[in-house]
């Protein structure tokens, strides 16, 4: 973060190495289910993510 409290471009290539990162861990953990039935559980969980989002969960870790 700067002084400011804004991300910097160094925190938003790191963050972006973390989520690429994360995505290639959890490959496997999805791809048993398919296209379709990930698909399927995205629509599921959406809205516990849409709540999250409209508490302001995310906002408050710094995720937002």
């Amino acid at each position: 973060l700067d002084a400011d409290g804004r991300i910097t471009a160094a925190g938003t290539a790191a963050r972006e190495r973390v989520e690429a990162q994360t995505d290639e861990h959890c490959a496997p953990l999805w791809s048993p289910l398919g296209p379709t039935s990930t698909r399927r559980l995205a629509a599921l969980i959406a809205p516990i993510t849409e709540a999250f989002t409209a508490a302001g969960t995310f906002d408050a870790i710094g995720g937002g």
